[in-house]
């Protein structure tokens, strides 16, 4: 069962099998689950796979007996591809002349978005020439368009939905922002540190397990001014954008070698 919910409820309950695994892909408690939602569907696994160290612990204190089950394998990341992807036809075409931020995100409360047009408001205040761009959709989609408008921000935050390829957005944009409430841990995030991007986090505990702050990115509070203070500290100084980008591409962004350990960790 790939994530958490419905999947592992059906592989528990419908599919026939000598050995089942179950993954969880996000912070189980933040997330809303609990036991009796789950109906403690864990107890009937065999193994149990946390995407990172955060999400393992919020696991376990809701099913502390299923300890010695439960595992730690991060998302397994294509990096050639996603290299190879960010060079493919695509991106922005607006002829924008200033900075662009990046924002790849669901359209959810987790994610935080009404922050970061706050964010961005506090910006342009400010005399910021930059425009901030959001790959994403979900069921906020029309709130947050009502909040951009409100703001009269329609021109400077823009919600560009879902896009077949976003790598070459995010190989074209000057800044990328993962500001939100909790993660499990972000793709986003690594795909960014692949391209190497100056990147600017929000620190829920998933987050700091891919970034040492100062070193190969910002951290910052969830909070609309600390965010586009750090915003502002790399707009003017290319130097650390430079500095952040080249430490965040040569991380180990890898992650596991293959399939193949998944299933003998299984097994």
């Amino acid at each position: 069962a790939f994530l958490e919910g419905a999947s592992t409820y059906y592989v528990r309950d419908h599919v026939r099998a000598k050995k089942k695994a179950a993954f969880i892909h996000v912070n189980y408690l933040e997330a809303g689950y609990n036991r009796k939602l789950d109906k403690n569907v864990y107890i009937d696994m065999d193994k149990i796979f946390a995407v990172s160290e955060d999400v393992r612990k919020s696991f376990l204190s809701e099913y502390s007996e299923c300890k010695d089950k439960t595992y730690i394998f991060e998302n397994i990341l294509d990096v050639k591809s996603i290299i190879k992807k960010s060079e493919e036809s695509g991106g922005f075409d607006d002829a924008f002349d200033g900075k662009r931020i990046l924002t790849i995100a669901r359209l959810t409360a987790q994610k935080a978005i009404d922050v970061s047009i706050d964010a961005c408001r506090i910006l342009l205040d400010k005399g910021e020439n930059v425009k901030w761009y959001v790959l994403g959709d979900g069921d906020l989609r029309t709130k947050l368009e009502e909040k951009i408008k409100k703001e009269g921000l329609t021109d400077r935050f823009i919600l560009f939905g879902v896009k077949d390829n976003p790598y070459p957005y995010l190989k074209q944009c000057d800044l990328y922002v993962h500001a939100t409430k909790f993660e499990g841990k972000s793709i986003a995030i690594r795909e960014a540190q692949v391209l190497g991007k100056p990147i600017i986090v929000s620190d829920c505990p998933s987050n700091l397990e891919l970034v040492v702050s100062g070193e190969d990115a910002l951290v910052t509070k969830l909070d609309a001014k600390a965010i586009s203070d750090s915003i502002i500290k790399l707009l003017h100084d290319e130097n650390l954008c430079t500095e952040l980008g080249d430490k965040a591409r040569i991380k180990d962004n890898d992650g596991p070698d293959s399939l193949d350990e998944l299933l003998n960790m299984v097994c």
